[in-house]
Parts: structure tokens; C-alpha cells; sequence
């Protein structure tokens, strides 16, 4: 006769030797995919199949007859901080299945002892990094002076930052003309030099916003529309800037797609008290208020509100604008 290892006869001891149809981790599975947790199926899987290994089973058929506190606990032990804890989740919500699909009340108070058991599996310590949301000032002087060698570059980064768009937003034909306010229907991508306004469309909605232009920037957006042929010819022109930047070995910080946005975001929250003024700028709304009844007029209040506060005008960044 075959003998038994202690954790499965602890485990009928408890359940009188009985087995439960239907409770395999098979069957949870099926049943968060069921109820459309689709992805959450996929990623218990692939940390059960990791526990189904341990114990020397396939995944699907891998049930509580197999899981003890210590097997979990073993198993755990050999991954990740990370994934050790999605695995524990995983089975203290395996366990939680049981229980509420316990079929009488012998089950049910069967399946609570085991569900606490499993439960007393304590979590990993995971530490956490706390990742800052965009740039300092200081930092982007720094990313400013290391590509002061390339006007081009430095003119772009210098526009993202000031808008705080996202790449996609400026990596399109844009074209050079007057923003016609009267007879506006869809929504253009227009640099309209002679009033200082550009006309952006949001990325995410498909909604256009206008924002005005300071004196200062005219001339690095000059250079910008004028050399915009060189992003376009990218396979991927919304990378361009990200990945440029990211090419230069003399660059400190990493820039990716969103760090303008989050920069000028957590910036001019600091510094501008009108709420509207800076989710308008960003386009995470493109309403303007109500007491406004003239577009024009709420496009220069805008710059009255924003522009003169905007962080990018400060004493640090002076030598890069002219006055």
C-alpha cells in the first residue's frame, strides 16, 4: 500500500476522506472566465501551473487535496516577491470559491477551516519604489543642456514640455495658416504664427484645443514647423523625440511619452490656481466655462492665467529664451 505524505493525511482528516466533485482548480478557473475575469484566469494559471509543478500535478487538475499551508508556503518561497503574492491571492481566492460553492453545510464548514489555514500564508514584503511623476526643473535643465548641440532637438523637447503634450499629438502635418474662429467645423492641426495660437488635437478623444503661444517660444516653434519633415519620416513619428532622446548616451534621465505631461502637469499644479485653465491646456477637457460666451476671449484668458506662471519661464531657463 502506497503510503500517504502527512499534508494529505492531515487533509483527510479533516474531510473524512471524502473528495469534492467539481472543485479542482480547473473548474475556478473556468468559473472566473465564466463570469468575464478573463484576464485574472489567465494570470492564476500560469502561478498554479508553478504550484501543479511543485506537487507534481498538471495545472487543471491540481485541487485543495494538494494545497497545504506548507506546499504554498515552499512554493512561494522559490519566486519573486511579486509573483509569490499573485500566487498566494490565486489561492486564498481558490479557496474562497470553495467555500461559497460548498454544496452542504459539512462542505462548507470543511472548506472555511481550510480557507483560513491557507489564509495564515502571510503575503510578501515587496519594496515599493516610489517613481516621481515627470521631471524637476533642475533634471530638465540638465536633459536641456546635454542636447544644446542639437537646436532641433532641443527646440522640440523644449515645445513638449511647454505644451505638456503627448508625442502623438505633434508627431502629424500641421499647417501654417490663421485659425479661423468664425467658420471652425472639424478639427485641424493649425500653427497660426501671426496670432501665437497653435491648434492641437487630444490624442485620446479626437477633440481639438487651442493654446495659446508666448513670444518666447515663437522662434523654437519656427524651427519646429520648419524641420517637421525630419519626425515624419519616421516609420513611427510619434516615437521620435522619445527615442532620439533616449539614443543620446549624454541624456541623465529617461524620457518617455508621457514625462512632458506629467511634468508640466505636477508643475503648474503648483502654481496656477484655476483648475480648468491647466486640464483645458492638457485636454482632459475641452470645455470651456461657462462664463465664458466668447471662444476668443476664454483663449486669452487663458494665456493671461497660465503662460506668465508657466515653470518653463523661470529664472533657470532664461539663456534658452530670448526677451
Amino acid at each position: 500500500m502506497k503510503m500517504r505524505s502527512g499534508a494529505l493525511s492531515e487533509l483527510d482528516d479533516r474531510t473524512n476522506g471524502k473528495k469534492v466533485e467539481g472543485k479542482r482548480i480547473g473548474d475556478f478557473l473556468d468559473y472566473l472566465r465564466k463570469i468575464g475575469k478573463l484576464q485574472t484566469a489567465e494570470t492564476y494559471y500560469y502561478r498554479f501551473k508553478l504550484l501543479a509543478q511543485h506537487v507534481g500535478v498538471c495545472a487543471e487538475e491540481l485541487s485543495y487535496e494538494h494545497i497545504t499551508p506548507l506546499t504554498l508556503q515552499t512554493c512561494a518561497a522559490r519566486l519573486k516577491p511579486r509573483h509569490a503574492n499573485v500566487l498566494i491571492a490565486a489561492t486564498r481566492s481558490y479557496f474562497k470559491f470553495l467555500v461559497k460553492s460548498a454544496g452542504s453545510e459539512e462542505e462548507h464548514r470543511r472548506f472555511v477551516y481550510l480557507y483560513h489555514r491557507i489564509c495564515d500564508v502571510p503575503y510578501f514584503d515587496v519594496k515599493r519604489v516610489i517613481r516621481r511623476k515627470g521631471l524637476s526643473p533642475e533634471k530638465l535643465k540638465q536633459v536641456l543642456e546635454a542636447i544644446e548641440d542639437d537646436y532641433y532637438l532641443l527646440a522640440s523637447t523644449l515645445i513638449h514640455f511647454y505644451l505638456g503634450c503627448r508625442p502623438a499629438e505633434l508627431a502629424q502635418p500641421f499647417e501654417a495658416k490663421t485659425i479661423d474662429f468664425e467658420n471652425r467645423s472639424e478639427p485641424e492641426r493649425i500653427i497660426d504664427f501671426d496670432n501665437k495660437l497653435i491648434s492641437i488635437i487630444t490624442a485620446k478623444t479626437g477633440d481639438e484645443r487651442v493654446v495659446p503661444i508666448d513670444d518666447r517660444m515663437i522662434p523654437h516653434f519656427e524651427v519646429w514647423y520648419e524641420g517637421l519633415e525630419r519626425v515624419l519620416r519616421w516609420e513611427r513619428p510619434r516615437e521620435w523625440l522619445t527615442k532620439t532622446l533616449g539614443r543620446r548616451r549624454n541624456v541623465p534621465f529617461r524620457i518617455t511619452a508621457k514625462t512632458a505631461r506629467q511634468t508640466f502637469e505636477t508643475q503648474m499644479r503648483m502654481r496656477v490656481e484655476k483648475q480648468w485653465a491647466i486640464n483645458y491646456w492638457l485636454g482632459h477637457s475641452t470645455e470651456i466655462p461657462d462664463v465664458y460666451t466668447d471662444f476668443v476671449e476664454a483663449i486669452e484668458d487663458l494665456r493671461n492665467i497660465l503662460v506668465p506662471r508657466h515653470y518653463l519661464f523661470e529664472e533657470l531657463f532664461s539663456e534658452y529664451f530670448s526677451t
